[in-house]
């Protein structure tokens, strides 16, 4: 049985996977993230995937929808200009 330390450094791993998967373009907006497929991959339960998912959320990345799953988040023209923007302030603030 794995601690709850281990889980957490494997649902990061998960995460950072999904990550470089989507930032790469092998994961597309709106594609469906599959528990059982990453839980295979690594060899693990679906809670640490179920974990990985959630923080994924939380970075505004992946978009859960109830009774559907999880989502690659699609970004809209006006989100993607947002960021843009709020990049461009920052840039500002740690150029000075």
């Amino acid at each position: 049985m794995k601690t709850n330390f281990e889980n957490h450094a494997l649902s990061n791993s998960i995460a950072k996977h999904i990550t470089d998967q989507i930032i790469s373009g092998d994961l597309k907006p709106g594609e469906k993230l599959v528990e059982h497929i990453y839980a295979e991959e690594y060899g693990t339960s679906r809670a640490p995937v179920r974990e990985a998912i959630y923080l994924l959320a939380i970075e505004g990345l992946v978009e859960r929808i109830p009774r559907k799953g999880a989502v690659v988040k699609e970004y809209s023209e006006h989100e993607i200009y947002d960021l843009l923007e709020i990049r461009n302030m920052l840039e500002k603030v740690v150029s000075k």
